[in-house]
């Protein structure tokens, strides 16, 4: 993982583990655990292979509800982490395991997302994912 960051180190490194230790995490699959990291105005904005895709916090709290019943755990793998003050882009691959079949992990999408930061929470989220074949 390549991560640069290109303004304040103190503020850049918190902004840095913040978005490491979401990742880490189970929020994408765990709506009470998601809520915790959306800043109240949350907004997103996901360009997909469906086109696009405009959710406030409450329906993308929601679509995870949804992705919980499918999904017993999402794994990121970062590619790229830029960080540039409230402004966080990540390039990641997204492995999961489902209910069906836990034992085996498999390839999701590719991610490039930009998020901006507002009050330490994630307040604007814009992103692109591509199903690979």
């Amino acid at each position: 993982m390549k991560i640069i960051s290109t303004s304040n180190k103190t503020n850049s490194m918190a902004t840095k583990k913040f978005i490491q230790d979401f990742y880490k995490s189970e929020a994408l699959i765990n709506s009470k655990l998601l809520e915790t990291y959306l800043h109240p105005d949350f907004i997103m904005e996901w360009n997909g292979h469906n086109g696009i895709l405009k959710m406030n916090k409450k329906e993308w709290l929601d679509y995870t509800l949804e992705l919980e019943r499918t999904y017993i755990r999402f794994k990121a793998k970062i590619i790229h982490l830029l960080v540039d003050k409230d402004l966080v882009s990540i390039n990641y691959s997204l492995y999961v395991r489902i209910v069906e079949n836990p034992r085996e992990e498999l390839y999701l999408t590719d991610f490039m997302t930009i998020w901006e930061m507002k009050d330490d929470k994630f307040y604007r989220c814009y992103q692109m994912s591509r199903v690979m074949k």
